[in-house]
């Protein structure tokens, strides 16, 4: 009988595939991984009322606009651990406030950068 009769399909070429393949296939660390091990990435955001206060100051005379707009806010983000129980935390947010009466749409790209702790 042919010993490679019982052996699965596609063996021998597991076995003597690169270091490389082998270990992505068995889910161990890979050189190609684009971050560190551990990186947690998030996206989310939001919706809801936004109040804006728009001022204008010439000499002695200030206008002031106060309004409630509808705004919008996706945000995408990630996290890399620095220790056990220590994480960089860095997150990019786009608000985006719907025109309201005679107050054009406005709009921001916010970027958080801080720390965690496990």
């Amino acid at each position: 009988m042919d010993p490679r009769a019982t052996k699965p399909r596609g063996f021998e070429e597991e076995v003597n595939a690169p270091a490389e393949v082998r270990s992505a296939h068995q889910g161990a660390y890979a050189p190609w991984e684009p971050w560190p091990r551990g990186t947690r990435l998030h996206l989310g955001g939001g919706a809801g009322v936004t109040i804006n206060e728009r001022r204008l100051d010439v000499g002695l005379y200030r206008i002031q606009r106060t309004k409630a707009q509808f705004s919008v806010f996706p945000e995408i983000g990630g996290s890399i651990p620095f220790d056990w129980s220590l994480r960089g935390v860095l997150a990019v947010r786009y608000n985006y406030s719907l025109k309201s009466g005679d107050t054009p749409a406005q709009e921001y790209v916010g970027i958080s950068v801080g720390l965690a702790w496990n």
